[in-house]
Formats: C-alpha cells, sequence, structure tokens
C-alpha cells in the first residue's frame, strides 16, 4: 500500500459539517489546482478545483440548511471506481464536508488527474495550515483485492462504494462495524432528450455550446460515468435536418479535443457489428459521422434499452412524440436524464408525477458530470453524518 497524501495516523475525532478547518483548506486547495497550469488542462480537475472554491462550498453549506446538531460518524472508507478518474476527489469531499476522516483509495492506474490532484494536496498541506484536515486525510493505493480494503473496514464507521456491481457486491462481502454504514453507487444508465425544434432554431454561435456541453457529458469520460447518456431521444418532431446539423457540430468538436485510439475505432466497430446481430431490424445501423459518432436508430425503445451502451462516441436514438413512454422502460438503474428545450417541470411531472422506479438527476446538456452533495438520491453529507439528539 502506498500513502499518496495526508497521514498515516488519522484522527477518529468527527468534525461538524462544513467546519471551518475544511472550508479553508478546500479554498486553498481550489486555488492551487487552478494556480496549477496541467491541471488547467485537465478539464475534469478544473471542474473539481472550481466545485471546491470558497463561494460554492458556501452555497451548499447555506442550503443545506440547519446542521447544527450533526457530527461527522469518525473515519469513512471510499473505494472509487476505476474508470472516472476525478470521483475519488468528489467523494473525498463529501466526507470531508460530513466532518469524517477519510481513507481514500484511488485507481490503480495512475491517471494524470489522479497525480495532479494529490500532488496538490501534498502542496497545501506541506504549508502547515491544514493540520487538522491532514490528520482526517489518506490518499491511498493499493492492488484491488488486497487485504487492505478488509483491515480499513474494520476502523470504519462508514463505507462508500463506487463501481460495477460486481465490485459493489464484492466488496459487501467484506464486514464493517455493527453500527457502520455504507452507501454503494453502483452500475447505472443515463440519457438525454432533445427538442428538436429547439436545435433548429439554435444560431451558430449557441449550436456549438450545445456541442461542446454534450461532448463534455460523454467524451471527457468516454461514456464510462454512470451519468454519461447514451441514449439520444429527440422530442416533439421529426426534424432530421436538426439532428444531422447538431451530430456534425458533436463531430466537429471530437475532432479538435478527442483522442480516438485506434483501439477505440476498432471497439467502436465491433459494436456495431453486434448491433446489427442483435437488434434485428430495429435499428437504422448507417448513421455514422466518421469514426468520431456512431448513431444507432431505433424504431422502437425495447424493454432492456439500459443494455444499449455506447462507449467512445457511440449512441443510440429514439424519436417520440410523448415522453411517457419512458415510464414503460424506466427501472431503477436509471440515474440521470440530461435535457434541452423541454422545460425542466415537465420532466419533474414526468418522474415525480409518474413515480418513476429510477431517474434520480435532472440537468441541463453540459451539467451530467456535475456531481454534487445529493447524488443518486442520497444527501451524502447527512447519510455521512449523524444527529445529536438534545432535549
Amino acid at each position: 500500500m502506498h500513502l499518496l497524501a495526508g497521514s498515516a495516523s488519522l484522527s477518529p475525532r468527527p468534525l461538524s459539517p462544513y467546519a471551518e478547518p475544511v472550508r479553508e483548506f478546500l479554498a486553498a486547495l481550489s486555488t492551487t489546482l487552478r494556480d496549477d497550469p496541467t491541471a488547467g488542462r485537465m478539464p475534469d480537475v478544473a471542474t473539481f478545483a472550481f466545485a471546491i472554491r470558497r463561494g460554492n462550498i458556501e452555497r451548499l453549506h447555506k442550503a443545506a440548511g440547519e446542521l447544527g446538531n450533526r457530527l461527522g460518524l469518525g473515519v469513512v472508507l471510499h473505494i472509487a471506481p476505476s474508470n472516472v478518474p476525478v470521483n475519488f476527489a468528489f467523494s473525498y469531499l463529501f466526507g470531508l464536508l460530513a466532518g469524517n476522516a477519510n481513507i481514500v483509495r484511488v485507481p490503480s492506474r495512475e491517471w494524470p488527474q489522479v497525480t495532479a490532484i494529490y500532488a496538490a494536496m501534498n502542496r497545501v498541506f506541506s504549508s502547515g495550515d491544514h493540520e487538522a484536515v491532514r490528520q482526517r486525510t489518506a490518499i491511498v493505493r493499493y492492488p484491488r483485492n488486497a487485504q487492505a480494503t478488509a483491515d480499513f473496514s474494520k476502523l470504519c464507521q462508514g463505507r462508500l462504494v463506487w463501481g460495477g456491481d460486481a465490485t459493489v457486491q464484492h466488496v459487501r462481502t467484506i464486514p464493517l462495524p455493527p453500527r457502520a454504514s455504507e452507501i454503494a453507487f453502483a452500475d447505472r444508465y443515463s440519457l438525454c432528450v432533445m427538442n428538436a425544434d429547439a436545435v433548429a432554431a439554435l444560431d451558430q454561435q449557441g449550436l456549438e455550446k450545445l456541442a461542446n456541453d454534450f461532448f463534455n457529458d460523454t467524451y471527457l469520460v468516454d461514456q464510462n460515468a454512470c451519468s454519461s447518456p447514451h441514449l439520444v431521444i429527440w422530442y416533439n418532431t421529426l426534424n432530421d435536418d436538426a439532428e444531422a446539423r447538431f451530430w456534425r457540430a458533436v463531430e466537429h468538436v471530437a475532432r479538435r479535443q478527442y483522442a480516438m485510439e485506434p483501439i477505440k475505432q476498432v471497439d467502436k466497430y465491433t459494436h456495431l457489428l453486434l448491433d446489427g446481430l442483435h437488434l434485428d431490424g430495429n435499428a437504422a445501423l448507417n448513421a455514422r459521422h466518421s469514426e468520431y459518432v456512431y448513431r444507432i436508430g431505433l424504431d422502437e425503445l425495447p424493454n432492456d434499452v439500459e443494455t444499449l451502451r455506447g462507449r467512445y462516441g457511440y449512441f443510440y436514438e429514439y424519436h417520440t412524440t410523448n415522453l411517457q413512454q419512458l415510464a414503460r422502460v424506466v427501472t431503477p438503474r436509471y440515474q440521470t436524464l440530461t435535457y434541452f428545450g423541454v422545460e425542466r417541470e415537465r420532466l419533474r411531472d414526468l418522474v415525480i408525477g409518474g413515480g418513476l422506479a429510477g431517474i434520480d438527476r435532472i440537468t441541463p446538456v453540459g451539467k451530467a458530470l456535475d456531481i454534487d452533495v445529493t447524488w443518486d438520491g442520497h444527501d451524502i453529507v447527512r447519510s455521512l453524518s449523524r444527529i445529536i439528539d438534545v432535549r
């Protein structure tokens, strides 16, 4: 096991949520990351740095309401996913804001984003001004099936597990103390609703912004994030010209910003051939915008549509004039619904009024990866803290 940042000896004494030492540390870390030109060239690291700036943390604190009689649970173990590099930092953020000491296992792969963030942490800690947070931080790397997870779990009052279903099921076999809490963020499926008329009405500048926002939701993480859409639902009209215009704009962004390695091209083409075998006439397989954008048009929404997933710019499409069709297919696996040109109240009524089993987030295109203290239907700060009942 390698300690990458923080202390090998953690203080188990909890803090209050949004404690002042935590807010001061996060502000310093935000400044350090934003002043780092290497980190600044990584959009996901820049997003994290922006999220922990003083103004945003104060906004979250105010929005949280009354937390005066709460303390952190104690020590929380975080198992970060291997395919979304900056996720570990957000998980750590939630544990800190709740008032906990945090052991955070980062991916075994040495992502440059991970290195940039823990290196910035070390620079902030080296000042000596944030000892309370350093003593509540252990950023570690160790092999996936190491005994360390079991050893750390024995020490914890909480555990956050991020990853696929197999990862969650494996970690759940590892015991926690009887009173410890656990939140699991398992495999989820996300989709996007676009109003073709709204896309058609965009000027060139607006179209480029929409394409950039969609690119950030998807290509930045190879569609691996649970909140990245795989399915695009075109709502309200069959405006093929608007759709083609949108996808050409997305391809243009991808050509400038995305590294399309040969292995990704092979993977996408293989996926296309397999869809040709399995979808059996339920899709139009010929909508391609070079190697950067593959579009698979569905003529119906299968009940198991959440099994249709793409990577590297591989998307499924469906046209409808009735969004109520989603009620038939949405399962608890559905997480994020991004939208453009559709009233959010209409989508809210669809999910809440319709009592849908899934969809925990409704957010504009471009915000799919914006992790917040409410995630997967959990208020994480409250879930990782305890109430002191004073009467």
